[in-house]
């Protein structure tokens, strides 16, 4: 057990240094735009310019690295590290669990190091895991709070709410619609403040969202290009694809499929055919699959998810070509022009690697919620 807490150890100060030296070495375009936020925010009058595209507590996180005597964009890198470490701290990587600890940095060396210091999903995926893990030791209040967190930082974790929901009746035999409702409340409010102290068209993450259009990511693009001519255009801060409307029909099955998929979901963790944390995977995965944009760093968010269980090659081999689509595929002379296939090839991974959770984790009809067998540490 000594000997893992020291793997660990070494295996988080090896991803570190390999992040920043992708700091050192590649263009920061994403922190400098953080770092935009941040200086703006102090505008007179203050508080009045927030994000274009990104949730309210994201501001919060720009203004973190003004804490630190370096240059913005080494501490940002800096401030992405200790929410890295609080994660494997708080994940228990360095007491009980140091397991679960060197499988998400391997996810994370294979399929995130060239990004993570570039971006702050970290801070998502670590309010997201810590929900899941008040959940699963039933304090439930602290697990719709973490899930509040993470809603304002990057909106996906907002998909645990009727999982939390199913989760506490399954448990107590009572529908907690306070809690719902409480969530539903904070949210308008923290949006509503927001709304009071934007200057008019600065609040606009939601409209930017919706209106932009198919990233090369997403599934929607991957199937579009395999089936009809297309042509790649950059656009709202990425490539993506156009196809003369195919694109967005093809999102739009792709949105329906994934509506039925989510009631199936719903369903089977309502009889007890899943467990709240296979419920939980399977729900983000189903998020990102179905939406317009799956930027290469959303990853990031499955890792600590996918740590809970041993390692899975199809996952392995996605998180793979994550990095050899970014930076190698946008660095290497001539590599661009595979990207979009490869992105296809890693989506039809990522569905195949969640097909197979969804065969080996439904459980037998239950009265009672039956955890997910656990992995040893």
């Amino acid at each position: 057990m000594q000997r893992q807490f020291v793997r660990v150890g070494i295996l988080f100060v090896l991803f570190i240094i390999a992040a920043f030296g992708v700091v050192w070495r590649m263009p920061q375009y994403d922190v400098v735009e953080y770092a935009f936020y941040a200086k703006a925010a102090f505008f007179p009058p203050w508080f009045h310019f927030w994000p274009r595209e990104y949730p309210t507590l994201s501001l919060g996180v720009f203004l973190l690295p003004r804490l630190w005597p370096l240059p913005y964009r080494w501490a940002f890198a800096v401030t992405m590290a200790g929410f890295l470490a609080v994660l494997l701290w708080q994940g228990g990587a360095f007491r009980s669990r140091p397991a679960w600890g060197i499988r998400l940095l391997i996810y994370l060396f294979l399929g995130a190091v060239g990004l993570f210091a570039q971006r702050y999903d970290i801070t998502a995926a670590w309010a997201a895991y810590m929900a899941l893990l008040a959940a699963r030791q039933g304090q439930w209040g602290r697990a719709w709070g973490f899930s509040l967190v993470g809603v304002f930082l990057k909106l996906f974790p907002v998909i645990f709410w009727p999982m939390f929901f199913i989760a506490e009746y399954r448990a107590s035999g009572r529908w907690r619609w306070d809690r719902a409702a409480l969530a539903v409340a904070v949210t308008l409010v923290v949006i509503g403040f927001q709304i009071a102290l934007a200057v008019p068209h600065q609040l606009s993450w939601w409209r930017y969202f919706w209106n932009r259009p198919i990233a090369i990511g997403s599934l929607p693009a991957s199937i579009t290009v395999l089936l009809h001519p297309y042509r790649l255009g950059v656009a709202y801060g990425s490539w993506n694809v156009y196809a003369a409307g195919w694109a967005h029909r093809v999102a739009s099955g792709v949105t329906v499929l994934s509506g039925v998929i989510w009631i199936g979901l719903f369903y089977a963790q309502w009889r007890g055919r899943l467990s709240l944390e296979s419920t939980v995977l399977l729900g983000i995965g189903v998020l990102m699959l179905s939406s317009k944009v799956l930027s290469v760093q959303y990853l990031i968010w499955l890792a600590p998810f996918l740590a809970d269980r041993r390692i899975h090659p199809f996952f392995l081999l996605s998180y793979a070509l994550n990095t050899i689509v970014y930076p190698l595929g946008f660095v290497i002379p001539g590599w661009f022009s595979f990207v979009v296939y490869l992105l296809a090839i890693r989506n039809a991974l990522l569905i195949l690697g969640f097909i197979s959770l969804w065969r080996n984790e439904r459980l037998p009809t239950t009265a009672q919620p039956t955890p997910m067998p656990t992995v040893s540490a």
